[in-house]
């Protein structure tokens, strides 16, 4: 049988095979990737949350998600750190046989581990009514299956309608000074320091901290600025217009300082020290104000 015929029967071959599985609706599927695995995961999630709190007259609206956490059995993170020293020694054009062989040791390790892979994910929601809206962090854990095992509320506020959008923002991070397609330097910066400190608070000095803090992000919005000596201008006269309604503000002129301590040779800072004069004033008024400009008595 010469090479020509044996090429032509191999064609052949191969064509009928392909023939028949298409006619028997046979295809290759590709395997989910991961972002199809993450937005199956997180649809789970979403349409469990929203049964939920249907019936509790609340709803749901999810915002944003954190970095997904994998928790594998010690079985499965063995048998990882074989495969990684595979992959550091095919870079280098080497192998180890022994490796190889401790490596289907461990995957027969893996198939007979009965402990599950954990998906651990963080779910930042808005739960509204007709009054307010709960903003909520939630760490949830599932199974490979997308089951939830257990959920644990990291965070929690509450604020009034009128304040819904900045609360988004505050829980997403978004901007709010002015409009840009994502939240600038200064504005992450703003989100780092006000959140860290709301982290170190419970209860209700922890929402009033944060309606605080979502006070501060319109006042910025408004005067377009995080500038601390503009918005405490602003925040000066609103306190000086709210102890004299109907004072005439056009008179006043606003000094403002940083005081510092030295302490162990560095320069701690204390308050910020607003001082305000006017033409009929002798002695300026003096308002007292801390890092995150909230009045020091």
């Amino acid at each position: 049988m010469n090479r020509y015929f044996l090429q032509q029967l191999t064609t052949l071959f191969v064509g009928l095979l392909l023939f028949t599985l298409h006619s028997c609706g046979l295809k290759y599927v590709a395997p989910p990737t991961n972002e199809d695995l993450e937005n199956t995961r997180r649809t789970a999630i979403e349409e469990s949350y929203s049964q939920t709190f249907i019936s509790r007259n609340k709803q749901y609206k999810p915002l944003t998600y954190g970095e997904l956490i994998v928790v594998k059995p010690n079985s499965y993170r063995r048998l990882d750190s074989l495969y990684t020293r595979k992959y550091a020694l095919a870079q280098i054009g080497s192998s180890d046989e022994e490796l190889e062989q401790r490596i289907e040791v461990q995957k027969m390790n893996v198939l007979n581990d009965t402990n599950p892979i954990i998906y651990v994910e963080n779910h930042w929601y808005e739960l509204q009514n007709d009054s307010t809206s709960e903003f909520v962090i939630d760490e949830i854990r599932l199974t490979k299956e997308n089951k939830i095992i257990s959920v644990e509320q990291l965070n929690y506020f509450e604020v009034t309608k009128e304040w819904r959008v900045w609360a988004r923002k505050y829980m997403i991070e978004d901007y709010f000074v002015s409009f840009y397609a994502a939240a600038s330097d200064q504005e992450i910066d703003f989100y780092t320091a006000y959140k860290e400190m709301a982290s170190t608070m419970e209860g209700r000095e922890k929402q009033f901290f944060i309606d605080h803090t979502l006070k501060i992000m319109q006042l910025a919005n408004k005067n377009t600025t995080l500038s601390a000596e503009i918005l405490l201008k602003k925040l000066t006269e609103q306190a000086l217009s709210t102890a004299n309604p109907g004072i005439n503000l056009s008179g006043f002129t606003y000094t403002v300082e940083r005081i510092m301590q030295v302490q162990d040779g560095l320069d701690d800072f204390l308050y910020y020290k607003v001082s305000v004069l006017s033409a009929t004033m002798e002695v300026p008024l003096v308002f007292k104000y801390d890092y995150y400009l909230r009045v020091v008595q």
